[in-house]
């Protein structure tokens, strides 16, 4: 008779096949964290922060997770549906000894992102005007409310990047377990005319946001005096016959708001009857020649309340 020996060598010892590996996961969501294991001699279990699981793959206790796979294939998959909190942590495959045969581990680390709850430029509902005057410095402030990791804020002028030294980002994170981070971010502009009826808009930007952006705008309102009015319909040297008709108009544009336009018969009143409309606003002036019209001096003035003091054109009638 022959003596049987039992040899344990080394490739007959258990090993991990598939090992679990760090996963990011949406609050929600659903994952699978791998552990597959070669030539399983041991009991397997899962932990999670060093708590066990339990070796049934059930998981009794833990609703929302179980053990799937093959058991005879050595697949010890652990399900998570419907992530929550709880899950953020680190998660360990262990086999136990057996047979000669060392224990083995594996951990995961699962992080469980929340995307931010909302998003504001304070003071204002988002896609509200703001009205300003030229030049004059204005803050913006963009919140992104409790969000985990913290996003990243992209502010915009209309649909460009805007970029500034002035730009002074601050996070604060939540006293509660969650630790949420509510991130700051405040610019400081000095608006011109160019940025009359101009969008600006912040955007939290974060992996658990997948659709789109979270986004808030403002509409700038800058006021402004208007530019230098023109005058149609004389020009100067042209000779006006007695009792012919005579329109003069004058154009201001710009200007917010749009400027009153008035006109001035040898520095006295003579039409303030204008109208406005689109980024213009215009008098038209008709009267009837008379002789004491030769060499009237007939004078437009345009302004708004943000006018210095008034812009104007005249012209001298020849009749």
């Amino acid at each position: 008779s022959g003596l049987l020996f039992h040899v344990v060598d080394g490739s007959s010892q258990q090993f991990f096949r598939k090992k679990p590996r760090d996963q990011k996961i949406i609050a929600g969501q659903s994952t699978t964290i791998p552990c597959e294991i070669g030539n399983r001699h041991g009991s397997v279990q899962w932990t999670r922060d060093g708590l066990t699981l339990g070796f049934d793959r059930k998981l009794p206790g833990f609703s929302r997770y179980s053990v799937s796979g093959k058991e005879i294939n050595g697949q010890f998959n652990l399900e998570i549906v419907n992530a929550t909190l709880n899950d953020d942590a680190t998660f360990e495959c262990q086999v136990g000894p057996a047979d000669g045969n060392s224990p083995i581990r594996a951990r995961a680390k699962l992080d469980v992102l929340l995307p931010p709850k909302r998003i504001e430029i304070t003071g204002l509902d988002s896609g509200s005007r703001i009205i300003i005057r030229e030049n004059e410095e204005v803050e913006l402030k963009c919140v992104v409310f409790e969000a985990k990791p913290k996003a990243t804020i992209i502010w915009y002028r209309e649909n460009s990047k805007f970029f500034t030294e002035s730009r002074i980002d601050e996070d604060t994170i939540g006293e509660d377990a969650e630790h949420r981070v509510t991130s700051i971010s405040s610019i400081r502009i000095r608006p011109t005319q160019k940025d009359n009826h101009v969008t600006w808009a912040c955007e939290a930007v974060h992996p658990a946001l997948k659709n789109a952006p979270m986004r808030a705008s403002v509409l700038l309102s800058v006021q402004h005096p208007p530019g230098r009015p023109e005058i149609t319909g004389y020009i100067e040297g042209e000779t006006i016959r007695v009792a012919q008709s005579v329109t003069l108009i004058c154009t201001s544009r710009g200007g917010n708001p749009l400027a009153d336009v008035i006109w001035y018969r040898n520095g006295e009143l003579a039409d303030k009857s204008y109208t406005s409309s689109g980024r213009e606003s215009r008098n038209t002036f008709t009267f009837i020649a008379e002789t004491d019209d030769d060499n009237a001096r007939f004078r437009c003035e345009a302004s708004n309340e943000f006018s210095a003091e008034p812009m104007d054109a005249e012209i001298v009638l020849s009749v």
